[in-house]
């Protein structure tokens, strides 16, 4: 995208487009970012919905062309089920199973593993808190035996840790 100077649309096919939206995107506030998403539920950072976005003046190599593909990334990553990986005794689950949050068995769950909103929430999310994030994503069953102990430390949430 930065690369080829474009500016570039994504559109959902559940979206429904009822006005030009370009006027928007070119005047403030807005003309000043270079990555623009909808957001799903509020309006905190990493708390996206992926159903519009729309990547403006992205400079090569820029941080919003980083989101873009850190996003496809961790999608490769998250969506290859790889066992040793996400499986049982997985290097995924690791920590939080030693410290007795979670416990098997974990199997990957195919097509429930394609969340690409979670994924580029947290990838956004990270940019944001100036650390990577990835609280969101859980490319597999589980079972949490300490909900406190695994929501403060793994827990899903589109916030910076603290």
């Amino acid at each position: 995208i930065g690369e080829e100077r474009v500016n570039v649309a994504v559109v959902d096919g559940d979206m429904s487009i009822q006005t030009d939206f370009y006027p928007l995107l070119k005047a403030p506030p807005l003309a000043q970012h270079n990555l623009i998403y909808t957001l799903d539920h509020t309006p905190d950072c990493g708390d996206l919905n992926v159903g519009f976005a729309y990547c403006q003046n992205c400079a090569p190599n820029g941080r919003a062309q980083w989101a873009l593909d850190e996003g496809l990334r961790r999608e490769g990553y998250y969506c290859g089920g790889q066992p040793a990986e996400f499986g049982d005794g997985g290097r995924f689950w690791n920590s939080s199973d030693r410290a007795g949050a979670t416990s098997g068995p974990h199997r990957w769950a195919e097509w429930a593993t394609a969340r690409d909103q979670k994924l580029y929430s947290d990838v956004v999310a990270g940019a944001c808190c100036g650390a990577p994030l990835t609280k969101l994503m859980f490319p597999s069953s589980y079972k949490v035996k300490d909900q406190y102990v695994f929501m403060r430390e793994w827990g899903q949430r589109a916030k910076c840790a603290s």
